[in-house]
């Protein structure tokens, strides 16, 4: 049924609403990204090689065909047989695309006093924002088009002193999803790096096919799930009625407890094949519960980005 004039500006006007409120939050998730960005500096993705760059990295016998002005006077001098040049670590300023899902679902929480999904995940990009802007690099926006088709907005790659605050305020503005939306691909040349926050509460088969895609195309992908904790243990007993925001029919148990094993082992499958599929083609998978504090998600997040191996294919902070 199409809607109405009326109904469209309705709910047009409530969106702009919801996103003003979000965006009033801006000085206070960008206090607290900045409280867990210090408490843990990433350095500058060095390249291990000699370069332009602002980083000591060693010192060596000097050649005839170096460059006289490489040469570091003060360490010679304490070896009149040989001189010695500064060598400092190759450097470049690499871009971060994210993608941070935003539809009813991701606003979940059990209780008042826990964060919800989405407001981690927004801490989280906020306090990558500020540890990636600090080390030099940008970062840059995928977001889910009406029809579940993703746009880079190539032309608001988030670079400069105030990037941080304006990445997060384009997440806060934008208009809160119906549904889950499946996001693209960054729309830039590769070597790519990209984040995907979500619950990924989604059928496999899209979320297969884009780390497919995004293998082939050089894309190196991290996925980070991110769940309330009674989604993970289902704690419920007894009656039960479920309900889904986006308005599908409720879900009645007349005893929960008697379906928490079945549930557990539903949910667990669907994150392991998710994660397989990142082993297959070489993308990192890792999950956060938003009962533990976001620090502990963060280190997992600069492991991963920065090419660190964390030991495991699945990682999560629990």
């Amino acid at each position: 049924m199409a809607m109405s004039a009326t109904t469209r500006t309705a709910s047009v006007l409530t969106l702009q609403a919801g996103a003003s409120r979000e965006a009033a939050r801006l000085p206070e998730l960008l206090l607290e990204a900045e409280r867990i960005a210090g408490s843990m500096m990433m350095g500058l993705h060095g390249r291990h090689r000699a370069g332009p760059g602002e980083h000591f990295w060693q010192y060596r016998p000097y050649d005839v065909s170096d460059d006289r002005k490489m040469i570091d006077w003060r360490l010679s001098a304490r070896s009149p047989s040989r001189l010695y040049i500064r060598q400092t670590e190759w450097e470049s300023a690499e871009t971060l695309f994210t993608h941070i899902a935003n539809h009813q679902g991701f606003d979940f929480s059990h209780h008042p006093d826990t964060a919800s999904k989405r407001q981690r995940a927004l801490l989280l990009g906020a306090a990558l924002s500020i540890l990636l802007n600090r080390s030099g690099e940008r970062v840059g926006l995928i977001f889910s088009a009406a029809k579940g088709e993703a746009h880079n907005f190539g032309d608001r790659i988030f670079a400069g002193r105030d990037a941080p605050a304006r990445f997060c305020r384009a997440l806060l503005d934008q208009p809160q999803e119906q549904n889950p939306q499946m996001a693209g691909l960054p729309h830039a040349k590769p070597p790519i790096r990209a984040l995907y926050i979500s619950d990924f509460y989604q059928p496999l088969e899209p979320l297969i096919a884009l780390i497919k895609q995004g293998a082939s195309l050089g894309v190196r992908g991290v996925l980070l799930q991110i769940c309330d904790p009674s989604e993970e243990d289902f704690p419920f007993a007894g009656r039960v009625s479920f309900f889904d925001r986006s308005g599908a029919p409720n879900v009645d148990y007349g005893d929960a407890g008697a379906v928490r094993e079945d549930y557990r082992q539903v949910f667990l499958a669907h994150r392991e094949s998710l994660a397989a599929a990142c082993r297959r083609h070489g993308w990192q998978f890792c999950y956060h519960r938003t009962d533990r504090p976001a620090l502990s998600a963060l280190i997992q997040l600069h492991h991963l980005l920065s090419g660190e191996s964390l030991g495991a294919a699945i990682k999560g902070d629990g």
